[in-house]
């Protein structure tokens, strides 16, 4: 059960690490508690949605106000 646990918690919210080396140590420390255990790669970086979003309703209420003043 604690293993489900700790990969439905990883899945969800999961730790990525600086580089490849840092990754390796941390699969390293934990071979010594569970052999089972891995290092994933983080792989690439997902676009920040809600920051888009952000930045996309600031330039169209820049242009409403632009228009306006025309």
């Amino acid at each position: 059960m604690v293993k489900e646990f700790m990969l439905i918690t990883m899945m969800t919210n999961p730790m990525i690490y600086t580089d490849q080396k840092v990754c390796e140590e941390a699969a390293e420390k934990l071979l010594q508690h569970d052999t089972t255990a891995v290092c994933i790669p983080a792989g690439k970086q997902q676009p920040d949605i809600w920051g888009q979003t952000m930045d996309l309703i600031i330039k169209l209420e820049s242009l409403e106000v632009d228009s306006k003043n025309k």
